[in-house]
This record gives C-alpha cells, sequence and structure tokens, in this order.
C-alpha cells in the first residue's frame, strides 16, 4: 500500500513538473467525452418528453350504434381500472355532434339531420406506448366497441428518431473512447522514463479522473445553455417538466469509465515502451 501510494503522489507530481501538457491532455479528453455525455443526457431528456407526448396521443373507440348511456359509462369504468389506461372520458353522440359543426364546417349540413348519426365515443390514453398493441386487441375484442383508432404513424416517427439518435449516441462512445486511451497513451509516452511502471498506470488514472471532472463541468454548463431551447421545444407539444441532468450515479460512472480509459491507454503506452526497449537493448 505503501509502495502503491508513493506511485501514485510521484505521478501526480509528475502532471505537475509538465502543466502545459497535463492541462492540454486533460482537455482533450474532456472534449472527446463531452459530445457523447452531452447526447446521452439531451436524450434522456428528449425520451422522458417522448413518453410524456405519447401519452397524450389518446386511443379512440367508437362504440356502437344503439350503445346505452348506461352501458357507455359502466365500460368507461370498467377501462379505468385498467392498469395500463392513465385516464378516460366519454363523449357523448351530442357533444360530438356540436364538436363537428363547430370544427368541420358543416352546421347546416347536419342541422338539417332528424337523428343523430354519431356513436358514443370512448377516449382512451395509454400508461406506456409499449402497452398499445394489447390495449388495442383488448378493445376490440369487446362486443360494446365498433372500432378502434389512434394516431400510429405520430407515434412511431416519435419513437424511429429516439432510436437512430441513441444509435448516434452509442457509435460515438464507442469512436471517442477510443481516441481518450490514445490521447492518455500518447501524452504517456512523451513522458520520461519513470522506475517502474507502476506510476505511468496512476499517471493515466490522474489524466482520465481530471479529463471526467472537467466533462462533467462542461456538460452542465452546456446543458445550462441547452435548457431554455428544450423547454420551448416541450412547450410546442404542449409539454412542461423538469429539465433532468446528470444523476450522482451518472457522474461516478462518467468518472469511473474516464478513469478506466485512462488507465487502458497508460498500459498501452508501457506495454510499447517494454517492447520498444527489449528491441533497443537486442
Amino acid at each position: 500500500m505503501r509502495n502503491h501510494f508513493k506511485a501514485m503522489m510521484q505521478s501526480f507530481g509528475q502532471l505537475g513538473r509538465t502543466p502545459f501538457k497535463s492541462i492540454i491532455t486533460c482537455l482533450l479528453i474532456s472534449i472527446a467525452l463531452t459530445l457523447p455525455t452531452t447526447l446521452f443526457v439531451l436524450f434522456k431528456n428528449i425520451e422522458t418528453m417522448n413518453q410524456h407526448i405519447q401519452q397524450k396521443i389518446p386511443l379512440t373507440a367508437y362504440l356502437k350504434i344503439g350503445t346505452t348511456e348506461k352501458q357507455a359509462l359502466q365500460l368507461e369504468k370498467k377501462l379505468a381500472l385498467n392498469d395500463d389506461v392513465v385516464k378516460t372520458y366519454l363523449i357523448s353522440p351530442n357533444e360530438g355532434l356540436k364538436e363537428l359543426q363547430n370544427h368541420a364546417g358543416l352546421a347546416d349540413a347536419l342541422s338539417e339531420t332528424k337523428e343523430n348519426p354519431l356513436p358514443w365515443t370512448l377516449v382512451i390514453f395509454p400508461k406506456q406506448i409499449s402497452s398499445l398493441e394489447n390495449l388495442t386487441a383488448e378493445l376490440k375484442s369487446l362486443s360494446e366497441i365498433e372500432i378502434v383508432q389512434f394516431n400510429s404513424v405520430e407515434i412511431k416517427r416519435l419513437q424511429a428518431w429516439v432510436d437512430l439518435g441513441q444509435r448516434l449516441m452509442f457509435a460515438l462512445i464507442l469512436f471517442l473512447s477510443v481516441s481518450v486511451l490514445l490521447m492518455v497513451s500518447n501524452a504517456i509516452r512523451m513522458t520520461d522514463p519513470l522506475s517502474n511502471r507502476r506510476p505511468f498506470l496512476y499517471a493515466g488514472i490522474w489524466y482520465g479522473l481530471l479529463g471526467g471532472i472537467l466533462t462533467w463541468e462542461f456538460v452542465d454548463g452546456l446543458m445550462l445553455w441547452l435548457q431554455d431551447t428544450l423547454i420551448s421545444l416541450a412547450e410546442l407539444y404542449h409539454q412542461s417538466w423538469q429539465w433532468i441532468g446528470l444523476t450522482a450515479s451518472e457522474t461516478i460512472i462518467l468518472l469511473s469509465i474516464s478513469m478506466v480509459l485512462g488507465w487502458l491507454g497508460s498500459w498501452v503506452a508501457v506495454i510499447n515502451k517494454n517492447t520498444s526497449s527489449k528491441n533497443s537493448f537486442s
């Protein structure tokens, strides 16, 4: 433990003896990690907003002509108890007719009809988009319901954009993680040889830790700058939600990944140094 502590302090001192190179290396690491981390936070918030939007895309169930008010109310109470449903509400034939007259510009034509041609309409808001298919199948199986409709195109479009963004984020994380490893390896390789390889490995961990801390600060600053824009975007979808940054556990994971990448980069540099030394000796 004493030897490890000595090597750790020796490597930290080495960073202090070359402050310009150390700062540049830590900044490069943080720049490489800031983009994927920012995308992670953005898509975490977009996914939350997407779930809220999807919860506001309802299923519309048209009951069979001749269904009584009592039967419609009983069906609404039954579906309101469903675990996959957030809320429901009924639209009577008279209410539906008034809405159609107001929005479709058919007041004159509909006023001439002697009987109301519209059925009872049940509007159902699903809790999760994943339960949409099961809920739709359950509604279609009910004898009181004639037709079930929902805006599947908008739901699929939103989900497709989120899936594309997540794939791009993971690809960037992979490529930029490799770049962090190479940057640390190059920084360690340019360091003067020490007595053994242990200080090199600790130097990589220091680079990773400091780069991770800078990444955390950069991401927080960038998210504060983008926060108003994202809130305005949510308002366009009639949404209001609280901004979600990096949690404590996500911050620890970020720092851990950065430190592991720094350690791996220094390990690669040490292996190359040993190989070069053996070849020179030979």
